[in-house]
């Protein structure tokens, strides 16, 4: 059996067969292996959602600093009408 064959497989593999022993443990042992799974999906989701919404709010902030170069505004306004520094704004119009 391969379980037999590594160390650390036997242990694991034990661990598995005392707690399936034990109806009360091994119930514990599966909400606890659920609730991982459903923080990690929390985390996955989570870190999609917010890069989904960094890139709307940086197009959007990419299209104003667009408009009002357009429209012949200097650096300066620019950067207070967006919320970002002058640097910024002449870093982005290069």
């Amino acid at each position: 059996m391969f379980a037999k064959s590594d160390d650390y497989v036997q242990k694991a593999y034990d661990k598995l067969v005392n707690i399936s022993a034990d109806e009360q443990k091994r119930l514990e042992y599966e909400e606890r292996e659920k609730a991982l799974r459903d923080r990690s999906i929390l985390i996955i989701s989570g870190r999609e959602q917010g890069l989904e919404q960094g890139r709307t709010e940086g197009l959007k902030l990419a299209r104003d600093i667009l408009r009002l170069h357009k429209s012949g505004a200097a650096p300066d306004k620019i950067a207070d009408e967006c919320g970002i520094s002058v640097e910024q704004v002449k870093g982005l119009l290069e």
